[in-house]
């Protein structure tokens, strides 16, 4: 078979910068928790379910400070992603594309038309956000009563 693509080689790099075929460090934690208590993984997603069921019962002040973390959170690591993403398609800015080169030597970028169409739906998440964001702070500002949009 002389059209088959090669197989693609994924670089993992452990916490010591070392690199491995594996995440160890997780599967590490994860055979340590089994090894001292098994019972205790078993337990996660239940305390998961219940930790997400506690959230509304927090103060106002605590709700809207893990609501910001997360949202500034989840957006500085969109933004970084895409950054590196833009400089290994097209080299600026030249810092991010040289440390991929330095820590994963012979990775060569591929383009691919999926970005393409993950930019539009990105942009569309972000204008809806956007608008539910400002859509409560009116409420908030005016009460529901002079709010003119209907709820979602």
């Amino acid at each position: 078979m002389t059209g088959t693509p090669p197989p693609l080689r994924v670089a993992i790099y452990d916490l010591d910068r070392t690199v491995v075929r594996t995440p160890t460090f997780t599967l590490f934690l994860l055979w340590a928790a089994w090894r001292e208590a098994p019972w205790r993984l078993l337990l996660l997603p239940a305390l998961a379910a219940l930790a997400a069921f506690a959230l509304p019962t927090f103060q106002r002040s605590v709700s809207a400070l893990i609501d910001w973390f997360t949202l500034l959170f989840f957006s500085f690591c969109a933004i970084v992603i895409w950054v590196i993403w833009l400089s290994l398609q097209t080299g600026v800015p030249a810092k991010p594309a040289s440390n991929v080169a330095r820590l994963a030597p012979g990775f060569e970028p591929s383009f691919g038309w999926l970005p393409f169409v993950a930019v539009p739906i990105t942009a569309a998440w972000n204008a809806y956000v956007c608008r539910l964001i400002m859509r409560e702070a009116r409420i908030r500002a005016m009460g529901p009563s002079d709010a003119s949009e209907p709820a979602l």
